[in-house]
């Protein structure tokens, strides 16, 4: 549940009357150098970070940009997870291929290797996985040749959609900021470094800014629906 103590992620950071501009200290706006807030009573605070870069009027002018829905959901199309997300996707969707031993681990390695082409990636990574129960595990190789076969499908299937290497993309050249386990999102501006000039605020990193805990350290943790439920 993503409400926040303040209303939740949404209303503050865009649904509200609060307003925040930032300067990115990068193209891909992943290096966030100065933040400004303005509250609906017309309060201004601005932070900036301790070793940051000097802004002038000129230059916030300039590259300043107004906070909107894309500066988090920036891959709302063709999204790129990184292989630990896909393949855990892919075993959550088919449980089945949990039957194969080190499947996740045999099809990381043979994804995040290198390729000259998106074809040669996508044929190599299920000849790798073939290869390896053949190799590994002959006795399963023949009885289980069938699921073999589709978890090498399977994990070809998640090559194709995340390595390009005529484009030189993948998971690592297109950041997803929603969230901050695969890139630092969130954190770009929430990592507890970007302070006004006096000292006094700090743009927070604490984890309930954003997330309220409906269960913690408890023996036998309720079901979220009965919380949501129950309030």
């Amino acid at each position: 549940l993503d409400l926040g103590r303040h209303g939740g992620i949404h209303w503050w950071h865009i649904y509200s009357d609060n307003r925040i501009r930032y300067v990115a200290g990068d193209e891909r706006r992943q290096k966030i150098v100065w933040v400004e807030l303005t509250t609906p009573d017309g309060k201004v605070r601005t932070y900036t970070r301790k070793d940051g870069p000097e802004l002038g009027s000129d230059a916030i002018a300039r590259r300043a940009r107004i906070m909107d829905c894309v500066d988090c959901h920036n891959r709302p199309t063709h999204s790129f997870p990184n292989p630990d997300r896909a393949l855990d996707e892919l075993l959550q969707a088919r449980p089945t291929l949990r039957q194969l031993p080190f499947f996740k681990r045999e099809a990381k390695r043979a994804i995040s290797a290198d390729y000259a082409t998106h074809d040669a990636a996508v044929s190599a990574v299920r000849t790798a996985m073939l290869e390896f129960y053949a190799k590994q595990y002959p006795d399963l190789s023949r009885r289980s040749g069938d699921l073999i076969r589709q978890g090498a499908d399977e994990a070809a299937q998640v090559c194709s959609r995340i390595v390009f290497p005529e484009m030189d993309t993948n998971w690592s050249t297109h950041a997803d900021n929603l969230g901050h386990q695969e890139s630092p999102g969130c954190w770009r501006c929430h990592d507890d470094e970007m302070t006004t000039p006096d000292g006094q605020h700090t743009i927070p990193q604490d984890c309930d800014t954003c997330h309220v805990f409906v269960a913690e350290d408890e023996p036998t943790p309720p079901t979220i629906a009965s919380v949501i439920t129950t309030g």
